[in-house]
């Protein structure tokens, strides 16, 4: 496992059809953006007040399907500026989704526990918080059973992934090689920390949290750690948005070419 740097964000489709019951859906399936191909939210008519069929679902994932560990994205908003970064009022490029009072485009985060009643306008300088709540990520070696119980005496290879006698909540990546002792070691609890069995030897170890999830208290946050890319086992590294977009019966007829961009900070 490699610590990055810097979050690593795609977004991904989500399918409105029922999660279990339905086998012709897609969810998490599609990339958009930078790698996949740019989302087409096709034509919308003047006055038209869309139904829920009319939505547009997105998961905004942090570092998916990765063994390697990415910064926490917190304090996660979504917003709309034009295709060229700005507010949409440059003269002769004005993009009238998002210039003005009025924004055509809004959108609630159903992982943060909201609904339709919660859609907000946004654009320009108007976002919204997203996050990924209360969900919880498995590490994939916990997910896969390919841990190793930690013996006395044995030689373990760098990459091993080691859990205690007793379980405590974390998994030990060997990062560097060596062998064990004949008395179990005291473990870290410090999740990141990187440790020695002794002072002296040569096995050392990367404490790794079994489940991840964001604080209670802290919600608008998308978790960066070590996940299988699944949309039920890894919660905790992605947010689902849903937007809509209601365009009044005044505006301008046009392409809009917008960006939808979210907005963190990270340590």
């Amino acid at each position: 496992m490699a610590k990055l740097t810097a979050p690593v964000v795609t977004w991904w489709n989500y399918d409105a059809k029922t999660q279990v019951t339905d086998p012709s859906n897609t969810t998490n399936t599609i990339e958009y953006g930078i790698t996949g191909s740019p989302y087409d939210f096709g034509i919308v008519d003047a006055g038209y007040v869309p139904s829920e069929e009319d939505f547009h679902h997105f998961l905004v994932w942090n570092n998916k399907d990765s063994m390697d560990y990415a910064p926490t994205m917190e304090d996660v908003t979504i917003g709309i500026k034009d295709s060229e970064g700005d507010n949409g009022n440059i003269t002769g490029k004005e993009v009238w989704a998002i210039n003005g009072d009025t924004k055509w485009f809004q959108a609630f985060s159903p992982t943060l526990g909201e609904t339709s009643t919660n859609f907000a306008q946004i654009g320009a300088d108007i976002t919204h918080p997203i996050g990924s709540g209360t969900g919880i990520t498995t590490h994939p070696d916990v997910l896969s059973g390919t841990t190793t119980t930690w013996s006395a005496s044995v030689a373990y290879n760098i990459g091993d992934i080691i859990a205690p006698t007793v379980d405590n909540g974390f998994v030990y990546e060997v990062i560097s090689a060596g062998t064990t002792l004949p008395t179990e070691p005291t473990w870290s609890t410090e999740d990141l920390a990187e440790f020695k069995e002794e002072e002296l030897g040569n096995l050392q170890y990367r404490t790794v949290k079994k489940e991840r999830s964001a604080p209670t208290n802290n919600q608008d946050r998308i978790l960066g750690g070590e996940n299988n890319g699944s949309y039920a086992e890894a919660k905790a590294n992605f947010a689902h948005v849903t937007m809509k977009i209601v365009v009044p019966s005044s505006a301008r007829a046009g392409r809009q070419d917008i960006k939808v961009r979210t907005s963190y900070r990270f340590v």
